[in-house]
């Protein structure tokens, strides 16, 4: 679990929906570090000399803020219902889709159609996309 080197692009994504949701738990120098680390893509030297602090104490805060982000969401489970709910959404988007593209094919009363405008929209809104 402790994995400070994401050189992959999932696990970098996946911290960053962490720091999301549960970043306020962090302590500031925790949230710098991370913020520097993940987002700025600061080199744990980088981070030291910004900081004025050793590269081993970067390192330790970011494995210390790891663990809590991790072991928060194994209680939580947050991040998996956020998923779950993205994948719902994107779903009802494409339902709604093509039910609308049947409904223009077939002269169905334009009602119909707002609606499902509507519900695309929503998802679309929720899922903070332009489709």
């Amino acid at each position: 679990m402790l994995n400070i080197d994401v050189s992959s692009e999932v696990e970098r994504v996946k911290i960053g929906l962490l720091l999301d949701l549960y970043g306020n738990i962090l302590t500031e120098k925790q949230k710098q570090t991370m913020d520097l680390y993940f987002q700025q893509d600061y080199s744990l030297s980088e981070i030291s000399e910004q900081l004025s602090i050793t590269r081993q104490a970067v390192r330790d805060s970011l494995l210390r803020a790891e663990t809590t982000l991790y072991d928060t969401d194994a209680r939580l489970g947050l991040l998996d219902r956020f998923n779950e709910t993205r994948q719902a959404l994107e779903v009802c988007y494409r339902n709604a889709s093509y039910v609308k593209d049947f409904a223009q094919r077939k002269f169905l009363p334009s009602d119909i159609i707002d609606k499902l405008n509507e519900i695309m929209d929503t998802a679309s809104d929720s899922l903070g996309e332009e489709n």
